[in-house]
């Protein structure tokens, strides 16, 4: 069983945090994206808290040996390969942040980032012209009405982000996201680089709305996370 999220709470000695919500690679853990956002959560840490979430599919397997060297157990957990289980994911996601939010920011790395895109499309979607007929018949409209009734994140993040597998019903085009800001962490040398760069192409706006960062290395999170933290700190 997946234990519930916890909470962060605000007293008379301690300003309240920003929430951000973690969202894993495939066949990861919680504790792997922990290790890998170490220096951001260190950078950050009088002003964010960091909740990881793990993905709703387990599986006995890792990704690959970096991984089971972090988290030697299983199981391991993924957010899905098909266009109904990314989005079963965005359910599952949308019933944490009720539970336990709202959060602010949003991050996902590799397959959590295609998750992260589909939530901020859900978001959008449900607060541009919301009605019973668009709850029914949009992407992800099993959550249409919880997300109206929420507030939507003020920045979603990607890092080496890979695009999702569920496209726009009735063959539309995809509709991009405008009205969310988002920050993108692409790495020079990463294998999945072509997925990355369709993923901001195809679902984010290129008029603004969208900030891209290169590092110098590959399928992981910047060596050096300097960058990262200061696009970060406008939105905390």
């Amino acid at each position: 069983p997946i234990p519930p999220l916890p909470r962060v709470h605000c007293n008379s000695t301690m300003a309240c945090k920003r929430k951000i919500l973690c969202l894993h690679g495939w066949r990861a853990t919680p504790d792997v994206m922990e290790l890998q956002s170490v220096q951001i959560q260190m950078a950050l840490d009088d002003v964010a808290a960091f909740t990881f979430l793990p993905g709703h599919i387990a599986s006995d397997e890792p990704f690959d040996d970096d991984i089971r060297e972090i988290s030697p157990d299983p199981p391991y957990y993924e957010w899905g390969s098909s266009a109904e289980a990314q989005q079963a994911a965005v359910s599952y996601v949308v019933d944490k942040m009720q539970s336990s939010g709202p959060f602010d920011v949003v991050m996902g790395f590799s397959q959590g980032a295609a998750i992260v895109t589909l939530l901020a499309s859900a978001f959008q979607q449900a607060r541009q012209a919301f009605s019973p007929l668009a709850a029914k018949s949009g992407p992800c409209s099993g959550v249409a009405l919880k997300l109206a009734s929420m507030s939507p994140p003020l920045l979603v993040v990607s890092v080496c982000g890979c695009a999702p597998v569920a496209v726009a019903a009735g063959g539309d085009p995809i509709p991009r996201i405008t009205e969310i800001p988002s920050l993108h962490i692409l790495g020079e040398q990463d294998e999945y680089r072509d997925s990355s760069e369709a993923l901001l192409r195809e679902w984010y706006s290129s008029e603004g709305s969208a900030t891209v960062l290169y590092h110098a290395a590959g399928h992981h999170f910047p060596h050096d996370a300097s960058g990262f933290v200061s696009a970060l700190q406008k939105y905390l």
